[in-house]
């Protein structure tokens, strides 16, 4: 019988008619079928997000060094085995598959260096001004990222906005909280996300500190129906609830002095601006260049108090998540008063560890 000769393996294949490309309807299915693959054989899969922002007025083909489009120009550089999508004409995904986060990121430096050294299209057109096309890529691996496909898709967003705001080539999700931005600049993003955003990266923060899932949505809920009790009027209450998923930024931030921070667009909305500005008050960075303290942007006091009782709260509660009522009780009898109002302390002497704690609901008589 004649032999059959072995097929070529093609996973590494320079040509780009065999990249995969996926329409907007079925990448996240894609997405959500490789991760249960790469669970299932215990393979890596990360997920690269390509961000390019041009120049008001300038076209795609310049801007794309002559290409049609951004997946055109980066198809050369792409394995058959990775899939690329483009959720609008500036973003393009790329899910790389058998590819930890680290040859993520190697792979997201090469071609955003590719695609800043490629040279213009010979069609005799030139940058308008002084303008500069501008490309930064974030990268998110199954694990730390996220075990589904929207906290996948999400958390590389993130980071691709953390290299954009902190001009970055390229930014890991391990990199953004593993202590390499300040406080400051944690809060300038932060102030960015979106309400899904903030509920993606608060599961990126209990996986981190290994806390039970659900935590951080239990502890936002009881905030919100202590800022009920307290009065605090609906801005205030709607702010709170926003920045309660961030109580740990101040374990993620880098413990250096914070680094100046960027000019960002996003704050030119005036309701992104007013919470990044509460942000700041919050953590304790609302002060002006003099020294001074800002005037405040919160309607009440007791705000930053709930907010800063609750983050003692939750340190407690992480390290001894199996606290009796008793325990507990005594813990808040022993908030310094000082720190905190008497109608506050009152409130929270009343709660109990399965208010804020997901897996202990049970436990209610």
């Amino acid at each position: 019988m004649p032999r059959h000769k072995k097929k070529a393996s093609a996973s590494r294949s320079p040509y780009p008619s065999n990249a995969g490309h996926r329409t907007h309807r079925n990448f996240p299915q894609d997405v959500a079928r490789e991760i249960l693959r790469a669970f299932r054989y215990g393979r890596d899969l990360t997920l690269l997000m390509i961000e390019v922002t041009r120049p008001k007025g300038m076209g795609e083909r310049l801007a794309y060094k002559g290409a049609d489009s951004l997946s055109r120009f980066f198809e050369p550089h792409l394995r058959n085995t990775d899939f690329h999508f483009s959720s609008s004409s500036d973003h393009l995904f790329l899910l790389l598959p058998e590819t930890p986060e680290k040859g993520g990121l190697v792979l997201g430096s090469r071609l955003v260096e590719t695609f800043e050294k490629a040279p213009l299209p010979p069609s005799g057109d030139s940058l308008p001004g002084t303008a500069v096309v501008q490309i930064h890529a974030g990268v998110s691996a199954v694990g730390m990222g996220g075990h589904t496909e929207l906290d996948l898709i999400a958390t590389s967003e993130i980071a691709a906005r953390a290299a954009r705001l902190f001009s970055s080539p390229v930014v890991t999700l391990n990199q953004l909280v593993g202590g390499r931005f300040s406080l400051l600049e944690w809060v300038g993003l932060y102030s960015t996300l979106s309400e899904t955003e903030v509920l993606v990266l608060s599961r990126v923060f209990e996986r981190l500190r290994k806390e039970p899932f659900g935590f951080m949505q239990k502890i936002a809920s009881q905030v919100e129906a202590l800022s009920d009790r307290l009065k605090l009027d609906l801005d205030d209450r709607d702010a709170l609830a926003f920045w309660i998923y961030a109580l740990d930024l101040v374990d993620i931030a880098k413990a250096e002095p914070h680094s100046p921070l960027p000019e960002i667009a996003e704050h030119s909305n005036r309701k992104k601006k007013l919470l990044f500005l509460r942000g700041l008050e919050l953590f304790g960075l609302g002060t002006s260049s003099s020294g001074r303290t800002s005037k405040s942007r919160w309607g009440s006091p007791l705000a930053i108090a709930l907010f800063r009782s609750t983050r003692r709260i939750q340190e407690h509660l992480s390290l001894h998540p199996d606290t009796s009522e008793k325990a507990f009780r005594s813990y808040l009898g022993k908030l310094p008063a000082r720190e905190f109002p008497p109608e506050l302390t009152s409130l929270l002497s009343e709660t109990r560890p399965s208010d804020w704690l997901p897996f202990q609901e049970e436990l209610r008589e």
